[in-house]
């Protein structure tokens, strides 16, 4: 089962609340805008830790509903509407995967070409299966290689260029859990295709899609650059569980213009997810027009990638499109993507032979996954049989929130029992400050900052702590750059000096100049 990410802040109202009934409503199931707003606000009752909630839900070539709940912003009071726009993470592969092969079907970028067909200039690993995988395996997740130092900067720190992410290329390693042909799911495909579309074609990633995608469809609502979403002044507020009194508290790790890469880099609203959502049920065909030509579409609706594994979802995963998972929802097929990132989560779904397409979105990443997975069970379920929607919805909330409350309790008891970090140097603290290098991941700042050491990479910034009291090694610390993940760094000091450190497995050498 899903595990929360929870702030360690004190408990507050979730505990007042406790389990509210689900609403009474005597003519429940006879209109679904109806049902789907009543379900959604006791949504956000139960896991109220989701500050908001944007849904889009489509039939045939209809919009049947497109708007919000909830609170974009806590601060200002701002409600969601359908003209809020969210991050959408990797849903976002689904856009750039139509996006390539059209060009593919155009004969401007071929994707059946070979990795070192594609990238000759490029100095691969010996062991590097170059000559093997296609451009297309890689968006199929089955490349069965990985691009560790390009995501890492692509996604993260954001310390690239498109010179630099083209240097990147050469660092390329096999993946050690799935070789070619085998399904492995990552954002180094995708990364990697678009790198060699930018230096071959001279256009991003973002230009492309737009250019293929947004405009053909009329996506006016959508954004491939935050800055442009921040501008329209209907960016939701991202936020992490836990804090004030809604249980949420504003992220501290944003994503930025440099971070919005291929395989998670769109902000969109409702209304354009609802038109996204009737253009892919409709095999290309958008107000009454057919906008892309229909095979092109079903060609990233077709199983190209076999899956075995569970999924902590209604959802079967079974196959891989292009861009698109496929599976089921209980008897019916159904190609979805979610994606999500700290203050993000979304869910896109339909169902190819119902004709019933949903699209939800939340500013809260962890407990808003899971509020996306029940809702958009619940619209499909609704649509069989609008009183077992009610049924297993309502059974999926108290499941919900009562590991909800489990997980808090046990955060409570770290928060008032917080492990000691002391750190243990070898040298004087100040020693340990200073720039140090990896050609692959970049730069890391060390610096002081009032008595203590700060770790800066990119974009990046968080202190250097012990790693606790049972795991106290000298020269050995704690950097938290994700919240709740922390990564350890090991320095190397030698006669008296600091020169080398160890991170992600990789040495970085401190700059002499």
């Amino acid at each position: 089962m899903r595990k929360f990410r929870i702030a360690l802040l004190p408990i507050i109202c979730f505990w007042i609340t406790g389990c509210s009934a689900p609403p009474d409503m005597a003519d429940r199931g006879q209109d679904f805008a109806t049902d789907l707003a009543a379900f959604t606000e006791y949504t956000l009752d139960r896991l109220d830790r989701v500050p908001g909630i944007s849904v889009a839900v489509v039939r045939g070539d209809e919009t049947e509903f497109a708007g919000g709940f909830g609170l974009a912003d806590i601060e200002h009071n701002r409600p969601v509407s359908a003209e809020t726009s969210f991050y959408i993470g990797s849903v976002t592969k689904s856009f750039v995967a139509l996006a390539l092969e059209i060009l593919d079907r155009e004969g401007v970028f071929e994707l059946d070409r070979t990795l070192a067909e594609a990238a000759p200039d490029v100095d691969f690993r010996e062991d590097l299966p170059a000559g093997e995988v296609t451009l297309r395996q890689m968006l199929y997740h089955t490349g069965g290689i990985h691009s560790d130092g390009l995501s890492f900067r692509q996604t993260r720190s954001g310390e690239w260029t498109p010179e630099i992410a083209w240097e990147m290329l050469r660092y390329l390693r096999p993946q050690e859990d799935a070789g070619p042909g085998e399904f492995n799911y990552t954002n180094s495909g995708y990364n990697i295709v678009t790198t060699i579309a930018q230096h071959e074609l001279g256009l991003s990633w973002q230009d492309i899609v737009e250019t293929y995608v947004h405009a053909p469809l009329g996506l006016s609502q959508t954004a491939t650059r935050l800055d442009d979403a921040r501008r329209s002044g209907q960016l939701a507020t991202a936020y992490v569980a836990g804090g004030s009194a809604s249980g949420s508290t504003p992220a501290e790790l944003l994503k930025s213009d440099v971070t919005m890469q291929s395989a998670g880099g769109h902000i969109m609203t409702a209304n354009d997810a609802a038109r996204w959502l009737i253009f892919q049920m409709n095999d290309g065909r958008l107000d009454g027009s057919q906008v892309i030509d229909t095979e092109i579409v079903e060609t990233t609706h077709r199983p190209h990638a076999g899956i075995n594994g569970d999924h902590p979802s209604f959802l079967t995963r079974e196959h891989y499109g292009l861009g698109w998972f496929l599976g089921h929802a209980g008897p019916d097929p159904v190609i979805y993507h979610g994606g999500g990132f700290t203050g993000y989560a979304a869910l896109f779904a339909f169902m190819p032979e119902r004709e019933v397409g949903v699209a939800v979105m939340t500013n809260e990443d962890s407990v808003g996954a899971v509020a996306a997975d029940i809702i958009t069970e619940f619209v499909f379920d609704w649509y069989r049989a609008p009183e077992e929607a009610w049924t297993r919805g309502v059974e999926r909330l108290n499941e919900a929130s009562a590991q909800l409350r489990r997980e808090t309790r046990a955060l409570r008891l770290q928060e008032l029992l917080p492990p000691r970090r002391d750190i243990q140097l070898s040298l004087p603290i100040e020693s340990y400050a200073g720039r140090y290098i990896n050609a692959e991941y970049g730069t890391i700042d060390i610096a002081m900052d009032n008595g203590e050491l700060v770790a800066t990479m990119g974009q990046l910034s968080a202190p250097l702590t012990g790693m606790g009291s049972d795991r106290e090694r000298e020269d050995w610390m704690r950097v938290e750059f994700y919240d709740g993940e922390g990564m350890v760094v090991f320095f190397r000091p030698e006669d008296g000096e600091v020169n080398e450190l160890a991170f992600f497995s990789r040495l970085f050498v401190r700059d002499g100049e």
